[in-house]
């Protein structure tokens, strides 16, 4: 089985969490974010890697396509050089450090959001299947915080996160071979987190707080409508 094989620069870092005040290169990339990804980074909860990566993404959805000048050697603290392949590289690093917990699952719903972008409505190759078997284990019903206070502490700082990494997954989830990974993702949000997410139009309202355009829009109401009906089959 192939795999995506790019080598990213943040192999032998360690996450870095700014302190306040923070300095002129992280004020610029959170210029690019969502106000709340800024509300996350104030609180310490993303590190300088990952503000810069949602820097980048921001960039790229904004303008709907993926910059392709930069080298596979940019540095990650170069928001706009790195493409959608790349970032995959990065995240699949920060994943595997010793990061805050919702920027561990973070991780998982970006990578998610890149595979969308990246694979738009075609079917995923065999070369993202080891990050597509990450997501389905991450963020399915067994990959959540074993911890129940952990747990708990999650849902009620970042529970619109959490909804919107669950929503990107089954994103690209969507475009697997197996639909069983996806519809885990999903079924978690809708029942955990009902008062948000029964309507559209309230899920719409979350999910445009973190990283959103009319394409992935109109992927993840496809997503959230083949779920909901699902669940109204089975009662």
């Amino acid at each position: 089985m192939s795999q995506l094989t790019i080598i990213s620069p943040l192999r032998n870092e360690l996450p870095v969490y700014p302190s306040l005040p923070f300095d002129m290169k992280v004020c610029e990339a959170l210029s690019k974010v969502s106000p709340t990804f800024n509300d996350m980074a104030l609180a310490g909860d993303l590190s300088i890697q990952m503000i810069d990566i949602l820097a980048n993404l921001s960039t790229i959805t904004k303008t709907g396509d993926s910059p392709t000048s930069g080298p596979i050697s940019s540095p990650p603290s170069s928001p706009g050089t790195r493409d959608l392949l790349n970032i995959i590289a990065d995240l699949q690093c920060i994943s595997v450090m010793g990061t805050t917990p919702i920027e561990h699952l973070l991780c998982f719903g970006l990578i998610g959001c890149c595979l969308k972008l990246h694979c738009r409505d075609e079917e995923i190759g065999e070369e993202y299947a080891e990050a597509l078997q990450e997501l389905g284990i991450t963020l399915g019903e067994n990959g959540w915080p074993r911890s129940s206070q952990m747990q708990a502490k999650l849902q009620k700082k970042h529970i619109d996160c959490l909804i919107w990494i669950s929503v990107a997954a089954a994103g690209a989830l969507g475009l697997s071979k197996s639909s069983s990974a996806r519809s885990t993702v999903l079924n978690e949000i809708l029942k955990k987190y009902s008062n948000k997410t029964s309507r559209w139009d309230n899920i719409e309202k979350v999910l445009r707080k973190f990283l959103w355009n009319d394409f992935l829009a109109e992927s993840w109401q496809g997503c959230w409508q083949r779920a909901t009906d699902r669940r109204d089959k089975i009662g």
